[in-house]
């Protein structure tokens, strides 16, 4: 892999060597807002840029959101792990809002709503709508479909378990033929 010119040092000195390679390694990266916001945010420091108020402005909300989302990601796992499902699920919903729509979100709710209905009995048909739904988005998807077949199975739904097993069997099919 070609990375530009080869570094030539101009000292001994390891503190100078290393910080010619950081500015080098930051020569690569095309410059973005985000980024640079990031920077600002992490090192609390003002740097020269080419960015207008704008787009820091935009970049900052970003990150911001982002890091909410992340912190009521965090809310949700916990609290799914100490099977407070319905307050898990909620925080997860947070979540998905402030994502703007994120399927990896959208998949820990119907896992949530899975491990639920498994473990309690309780928001079976709300898993299987969240798994109707990703699985109309992603019809190739391995995981989702054993997930809900698993579903399927709990609630003995049998005309749900052979439509996930046909499902099943064309996606692996499907998988073999591309090769």
């Amino acid at each position: 892999i070609n990375l530009g010119p080869p570094l030539e040092f101009i000292s001994d000195d390891a503190d100078e060597i290393a910080d010619q390679i950081t500015q080098a390694i930051r020569g690569l990266y095309y410059p973005h807002a985000t980024n640079y916001a990031a920077l600002i945010k992490s090192q609390d420091k003002i740097l020269d840029h080419s960015f207008s108020n704008k787009q820091l402005e935009e970049a900052m909300k970003y990150l911001e959101k982002r890091s909410s989302s992340l912190t009521q990601l965090e809310k949700a796992e916990l609290l799914i792990q100490e099977n407070k499902y319905d307050e898990g699920i909620a925080q997860y919903k947070v979540a998905l809002a402030m994502s703007g729509g994120n399927d990896q979100i959208r998949q820990e709710i119907a896992r949530a709503y899975r491990k639920q209905c498994i473990l309690s009995d309780e928001n079976c048909e709300d898993a299987l709508l969240v798994y109707n739904f990703l699985i109309s988005t992603y019809p190739e998807d391995e995981e989702l479909i054993l997930e809900r077949l698993e579903l399927h199975e709990y609630i003995g739904d049998s005309a749900g378990m052979e439509q996930d097993q046909d499902l099943l069997k064309k996606v692996r099919i499907g998988s073999l033929l591309d090769y």
